[in-house]
């Protein structure tokens, strides 16, 4: 699974939900709870919506997932500390592997694509490799 931003906070729960391999995030948000902040299309909002009305709590904090083998890649933005709140929380779960690039929400994600990070994080994933070891 994969995805990024919101995607990547979709790609995190349905992979570990569904007992995927590996997932591969990018820049994902990892709580969703009124008043968090969270970054879309360049701009800074808190969340309004998530209180319940749609969004089941039992999946609003990543962190609450059940135990799983699901490998995690979470590729961040150093830049933005909106991106680096939502990443370095999860660095508690022994499944995650943290990738801090420079940049935000928006130029950390073409920067891996463009310096070949994320085609060898892709790979590293589709291989097997053990976290953190290329």
């Amino acid at each position: 699974c994969t995805g990024s931003s919101a995607g990547g906070y979709a790609a995190i729960l349905f992979g570990t939900l569904l007992g995927a391999t590996g997932v591969i995030a990018l820049c994902p948000q990892t709580l969703l709870k009124r008043g968090i902040k969270c970054q879309a299309h360049g701009y800074l909002y808190f969340l309004k919506w998530a209180d319940g009305q749609g969004t089941k709590q039992q999946y609003a904090d990543l962190l609450d997932l059940p135990s799983s083998d699901t490998r995690i890649e979470i590729i961040y933005g150093t830049d933005d500390f909106v991106d680096v709140f939502h990443a370095e929380r999860m660095q508690v779960l022994k499944n995650v592997q943290l990738t801090p690039v420079p940049g935000n929400h928006g130029t950390a994600i073409l920067a891996t694509r463009n310096n070949g990070l994320l085609s060898q994080v892709f790979a590293d994933v589709l291989n097997g490799e053990p976290n953190g070891e290329p």
